[in-house]
C-alpha cells in the first residue's frame, strides 16, 4: 500500500523510536497487523472476552467496536461502553479489522483479506454470516456507516492511489468524491450526513479536509505544520489525532477548525479517536501502557480510563450510535454567537429547551480555547445545566479577564454534549468573540530604561533624561554576571537581558526580579556588546566589540555564529577593524515584515547598518559627530523609528538622538544620577493589571474558588490588601517591592486556606488521592470541583447544606465511576478501606478506630463505598498526609492554570517538605499558614514571568 498514514504507520513509528520492536519485527500484513504483538504458541483467549454473542442483544447502546489480536489473528470485537462483556463478532483466519456501525446500530462494516485482498464487508453486530461489498482488485478501506444507514464511506486504492469513494450500503453504485494525486483517506461522516471530513497529505504533510457528500468544496481545516489524521465528527466537534506537540496525541475542533484543544498529554502513543453520538465520551488507542490498549476519556480529556488488559493489540474503536432519547425536548444555545468588550467582566449565554419542557433535562456545557486563551483571556467553566420541570432557559456566565496586551479580536467557543432527557438542538455550539479595548502607547510617550555597570535597572523619559523616574537593582542574576545588553522583545513586549555569561533574563521593570530563561549555546566574545530583536524572525542579534556575529532563539539559548563583523569592500572604513559596542533594529513591533539593522562603532565614532546582518558586512552611514567611549546604549523607538543613543562623552553618560540618514548625533541632555549606561531599551510597558489590587482579589477568587467574587467579599479582601501595603516602606524600591510582593502572597494565600477552597478544592484533591493514588488533571479538577459548588451561592442561606449535598452526590457519581470500579471492585470491605489509606500515603494502622469502624459499616449497610470515601478524606492522617502535595498543585493549577510539569512540581513539592515540621497538623489554618510562608512558594509563583504574562507585561 502506497500511503496508509493511519493507525499502522503511527504505531510503527512509535514502536521503533521507543525501541520495543523494531519495524522489520512486524508482519506483513499491512492494515493493522503491523502493531501486532507476536504470542506464544498455544495462548488462550483472554479473559472477559464472551465467546456466546446471543447475550450482545442484551448490552446496553453505545457499545464500542474494534478490532483485536487476541488469539492468533485480528477479529472484530464489541464491548460494553466500559469495557465489560466482550463479544467476539467475526471469527475467520483472515485478518478483520476497521469496524464501523450501521446508524441503527445492527450492523458492522469491517475491512477483511479473508478473499485474498482487502475489501469491505459487513456483518450482523451479534455476529454470523458476513457480506462481501466491495469486489476490486485494489484495496478497499476504512468504511465509514453514513448517519441515515444509506450509504458506506470508503478508502480506496482502485485508481492508483487512496481516494475517498462512497457507495450504497449494499456495495452499489460506488462513486468517486476525491480525485487527488496525493494520498485521501480515513473518510468520516458529519452527524448530519452532508459532509465528511478526510485526511490528505495533498499539501506535503497530513491534514484534515471537510467536503460536501457529493464531493465538492474540499477544505484545509487544521492547517498546521505537524500530521493531523484519522478524523472522527461527532456533535460540532471534530476528533483527530495530530503530531503537532512531538508526540501522537488527541485533539479536537470545531467543524469550522478553529477551537483546536488537546485532550491528551502522554509521551506514550495516542491515536485513532471514536467519539460518542451524543458527544460525551472519546474512545482511542494508546500505548501508555506498554501495549496497544484501548482507553476511553470524557470528551474534554480528563478521566481517562483503560478499558483492556490484554496481551494482544486493539485497534480501530467506533462508538456504536446512541438513539434512545427522549423525545420532543430540545435544547441548545439561543443566540449561537456573542459579542463582548474585554473589559466586561464576564459574557452571560443562554441556553434554551424547547419541546416537552414538562420534564427534567440536563445538559454538559464547557468552554473551548480558541484564539482567545483559556489562561489569558477568560476564565474556563466545565458544567452541567440542570432544567427542572417547566424551566425553558437557563444562563452561564463566563468570567474574562481583562489583559494589557494589544492584540487582535479574539474567539472562544462554548459546547453543550450528553444531554439527557433531551437532544441536541442545532446550535449546539456558540461563538464568542472578545473585542479588544487596549490601545499602543503613542509615539511621543517614549519611556527609556537603561543599565548600568552595578546591574541597576534605571527609568527616564526620552525628552527629560536628566530626571531619573526609578532605579532599582537587578536581582536573580548568576553571582558575579553583569547585565551587559538589554531590549524590549516585541513578539511578547517582555524587557530581556544578555549577562555576561551568556544567561538570558526576563527582567520585571517594576521589582527589577531577573528570571532566567536560557543560556546561549556559544559563549561570548568581546567586552561590549550590541543587543536588539530582529522583529520580523523574532530571533537576538548580538554583536561585540571582537567583531562576534550571533543570532539566538532566546526561549531555548540556540545560537547561530553567523560570518564576524568586517566593513564591506569599498566603504570609507573598509579594512578597518570595526568596534561595534551598540545595535538596533527599525520596525520594532509583533508583526514586522521589513527591519533594517544598525549599529554604532565607537573606534570610528559613526553610524553602520549591517547588511546582510547574517553576513556581518557593515556600511558607513555617516559619524556621528560625538567622541564616545565603548559604554553605549542604542535603541529604536517601535514607532516612528526614532533613533537615541546613550553616548559616554567625557565619562558620562548622554541620551542622543541618531539621524538614520545621516548619522549625526544630536543631544538631548546628560543622564541623571552620574552612571554609565551600558544597555538601553525604549520600552513602554502598559500597566500590568495584576498590580492592581482589585484585579489581583477577583483573580484569586475566580482561580481558585471558581466562582466570581461576591461584592463584600471582593471589599473586604482588596481592603486588607491596600492595609498591608501601606505598612510597606517606600524606599529603597528593592525592599518595598519585596514587602508588597509578601502583602499580595499573604492576601493570596488566605484563599487556599479558606473553608471554602478545603471543602471544594482540596476535598476533591484528597479523594483522587484516596481512591486512586494520583492526583487529578487540571481539566478534571476544574469539572469536579464545577460540580462540587454547582448551585451554591456563598453568603445565601442554605449555602452549606447545597454543598453538602453536592459532596454526596459528587461521591456517589465517583464511585461509579469506571476508574474507580476498576480500582476498587472484587476488594474485600477491609482492603477497600485499607485501600484508601494506604493510596493517600497514609498506614492504615495509623487510623484503625476509623478504619475499623467503616469495614464494621460496610459490612451493615451502614456505610457505603462513597460515604468510606468521604470519611477516610477527612480524617487526620489523610488530610496532612494529601497537604504538600495538593498545595504544590494548586500552585500550577490556580497561578498557572496548568498541569504541572513532573520536574518543577517535584521541586516545590521537597522545598514545601523542607520546611514541614514533623507532627504539625495544617488542619489549624495558623499552623498552615507558617509552613506556606516558610517555604516563600507563593511569592515565587504570583512574581513568575508565566504568571504575570497571563494578564500584561
Amino acid at each position: 500500500m502506497k500511503h496508509r498514514t493511519n493507525l499502522t504507520r503511527r504505531v510503527a513509528v512509535w514502536l521503533a523510536v521507543s525501541c520495543l520492536i523494531t519495524p522489520t519485527a512486524a508482519p506483513a500484513f499491512a492494515a493493522s497487523a503491523v502493531v501486532r504483538r507476536q504470542q506464544q504458541a498455544g495462548q488462550s483467549p483472554k479473559r472477559g472476552v464472551q465467546e456466546n454473542p446471543d447475550e450482545l442483544t442484551q448490552s446496553p447502546r453505545g457499545r464500542v467496536a474494534y478490532a483485536a489480536d487476541l488469539e492468533d489473528n485480528f477479529e472484530i470485537y464489541v464491548a460494553n461502553p466500559d469495557g465489560g462483556a466482550v463479544t467476539k463478532v467475526t471469527d475467520d483466519p483472515a485478518e478483520d479489522t476497521d469496524p464501523s456501525w450501521s446508524a441503527d446500530g445492527n450492523r458492522l462494516a469491517f475491512v477483511s483479506d479473508r478473499d485474498g485482498n482487502q475489501e469491505i464487508y459487513s456483518v450482523n453486530s451479534g455476529g454470523g454470516l458476513a457480506t462481501r461489498l466491495t469486489t476490486n482488485a485494489a484495496a478497499d478501506l476504512d468504511p465509514a456507516w453514513s448517519p441515515d444507514g444509506s450509504k458506506i464511506a470508503f478508502t480506496s486504492e482502485r485508481d492508483g492511489n487512496q481516494n475517498v469513494y462512497v457507495m450504497n450500503a449494499d456495495g452499489s453504485n460506488v462513486v468517486r468524491l476525491t480525485d487527488s494525486t496525493a494520498a485521501d483517506f480515513r473518510p468520516a461522516w458529519s452527524p448530519d450526513g452532508t459532509k465528511l471530513v478526510f485526511t490528505s497529505n495533498r499539501d506535503g504533510n497530513d491534514e484534515i479536509y471537510s467536503m460536501n457528500a457529493d464531493g465538492s468544496a474540499q477544505t484545509n481545516l487544521s492547517n498546521n505544520a505537524a500530521d493531523d489524521l484519522n478524523p472522527d465528527w461527532s456533535t460540532g466537534r471534530i476528533t483527530f489525532q495530530s503530531t503537532r506537540d512531538g508526540d501522537d496525541e488527541i485533539y479536537s475542533m470545531s467543524e469550522a477548525g478553529t477551537g483546536q484543544t488537546r485532550l491528551t498529554n502522554n509521551p506514550a502513543f495516542d491515536g485513532r479517536p471514536a467519539r460518542s453520538s451524543d458527544g460525551s465520551r472519546v474512545y482511542f488507542v494508546s500505548m501508555r501502557d506498554g501495549n496497544l490498549e484501548l482507553y476511553v476519556m470524557n470528551s474534554d480529556g480528563s478521566g481517562v480510563t483503560r478499558l483492556t488488559t490484554t496481551e494482544g493489540s486493539e485497534l480501530d474503536p467506533d462508538v456504536q450510535p446512541l438513539t434512545t432519547v427522549a423525545p420532543n425536548t430540545t435544547v441548545q444555545f439561543a443566540p449561537a454567537s456573542y459579542v463582548v468588550n474585554e473589559g466586561a467582566g464576564r459574557v452571560t449565554v443562554t441556553i434554551t429547551r424547547t419541546g416537552n419542557t414538562g420534564v427534567a433535562s440536563q445538559v454538559d456545557f464547557a468552554t473551548v480555547g480558541g484564539t482567545a486563551n483559556e489562561r489569558m483571556d477568560f476564565a474556563p467553566i466545565v458544567v452541567t445545566v440542570e432544567f427542572a420541570a417547566g424551566e425553558t432557559s437557563k444562563t452561564v456566565d463566563i468570567p474574562l479577564i481583562d489583559d494589557a496586551f494589544v492584540e487582535p479580536d479574539e474567539t472562544f467557543t462554548v459546547t453543550l454534549g450528553n444531554p439527557a432527557g433531551a437532544t441536541l438542538g442545532a446550535s449546539f455550539s456558540a461563538t464568542v468573540t472578545v473585542l479588544d479595548n487596549d490601545s499602543g502607547a503613542p509615539a511621543s510617550a517614549a519611556t527609556l530604561y537603561g543599565v548600568t555597570g552595578a546591574n541597576n535597572l534605571v527609568r527616564f523619559g526620552s525628552t527629560s533624561p536628566g530626571t531619573i523616574e526609578r532605579t532599582i537593582a537587578i536581582n536573580g542574576l548568576q553571582g558575579g554576571e553583569t547585565v551587559v545588553g538589554l531590549d524590549a522583545r516585541p513578539a511578547t513586549r517582555q524587557l530581556y537581558a544578555l549577562g555576561s555569561t551568556g544567561r538570558l533574563y526576563v527582567v520585571n521593570p517594576t521589582s527589577g526580579r531577573a528570571a532566567l530563561i536560557s543560556t546561549v549555546s556559544t559563549a561570548l566574545s568581546g567586552t561590549s556588546f550590541g543587543v536588539d530583536f530582529n522583529p520580523t524572525v523574532d530571533r537576538l542579534r548580538v554583536v561585540s566589540d571582537a567583531d562576534q556575529n550571533l543570532r539566538i532563539n532566546v526561549d531555548t539559548g540556540a545560537a547561530t555564529v553567523d560570518t564576524p563583523l568586517a566593513y564591506a569592500a569599498g566603504d570609507p572604513n573598509a579594512g578597518q577593524n570595526p568596534n561595534v559596542v551598540g545595535s538596533a533594529y527599525t520596525n520594532s513591533v509583533a508583526g514586522a515584515t521589513t527591519t533594517t539593522l544598525y549599529n554604532i562603532d565607537s573606534a570610528r565614532d559613526v553610524l553602520v547598518t549591517q547588511n546582510p546582518p547574517n553576513n556581518g558586512t557593515l556600511n558607513t552611514v555617516g559619524a556621528l559627530g560625538v567622541d564616545t567611549s565603548d559604554a553605549v546604549g542604542f535603541d529604536i523607538a517601535p514607532n516612528g523609528n526614532t533613533a537615541f543613543a546613550a553616548l559616554t562623552v567625557g565619562g558620562a553618560s548622554q541620551l542622543y538622538t541618531i539621524n538614520l540618514t545621516t548619522g549625526a548625533a544630536t543631544l538631548v541632555g546628560g543622564i541623571g544620577g552620574g552612571a554609565q549606561v551600558r544597555g538601553l531599551a525604549v520600552f513602554n510597558p502598559s500597566p500590568n493589571p495584576i498590580d492592581d489590587d482589585e484585579f489581583f482579589v477577583r483573580q484569586q477568587y475566580l482561580d481558585f474558588l471558581s466562582r466570581e467574587p461576591d461584592a463584600p467579599g471582593l471589599q473586604f479582601w482588596t481592603n486588607e490588601l491596600n492595609r498591608l501595603i501601606t505598612t510597606c516602606p517606600t524606599t529603597p524600591a528593592n525592599n518595598r517591592a519585596a514587602c508588597v510582593l509578601g502583602a499580595r502572597a499573604q492576601i493570596s494565600t488566605a484563599f487556599f486556606l479558606s473553608i471554602e477552597f478545603q471543602e471544594t478544592g482540596y476535598f476533591v484533591i484528597r479523594v483522587y488521592l484516596e481512591a486512586f493514588g494520583r492526583l487529578p488533571t487540571f481539566r478534571e479538577f476544574l469539572a469536579d470541583v464545577q460540580d462540587v459548588r454547582r448551585g451554591v451561592v456563598v453568603g445565601q442561606a442554605g449555602a452549606l447544606e447545597r454543598l453538602a449535598a453536592n459532596r454526596r452526590d459528587f461521591l456517589d457519581r465517583f464511585v461509579d465511576r469506571e476508574e474507580f470500579r476498576a480500582a476498587h471492585s472484587g476488594m474485600s470491605n477491609a482492603d477497600y478501606v485499607n485501600a484508601l489509606f494506604t493510596n493517600a500515603g497514609v498506614t492504615p494502622s495509623s487510623e484503625a478506630a476509623t478504619r475499623d469502624a467503616l469495614v464494621a459499616g460496610l459490612g451493615n449497610g451502614t456505610e457505603t463505598r462513597a460515604t468510606a470515601l468521604q470519611k477516610v478524606a477527612d480524617t487526620r492522617s489523610v488530610f496532612n498526609a494529601a497537604y504538600n502535595r495538593a498545595f504544590v498543585l494548586m500552585e500550577y493549577f490556580g497561578y498557572l492554570r496548568r498541569d504541572p510539569d513532573t520536574i518543577g512540581f517535584q521541586f516545590w513539592l521537597d522545598k514545601l517538605n523542607s520546611v514541614s515540621v514533623a507532627g504539625e497538623d495544617v488542619r489549624n489554618p495558623d499552623v498552615a499558614l507558617a509552613r506556606i510562608r516558610r517555604a516563600q512558594m507563593v511569592e515565587a509563583f504570583i512574581d513568575s514571568v508565566e504568571y504575570r504574562r497571563r494578564f500584561g507585561n
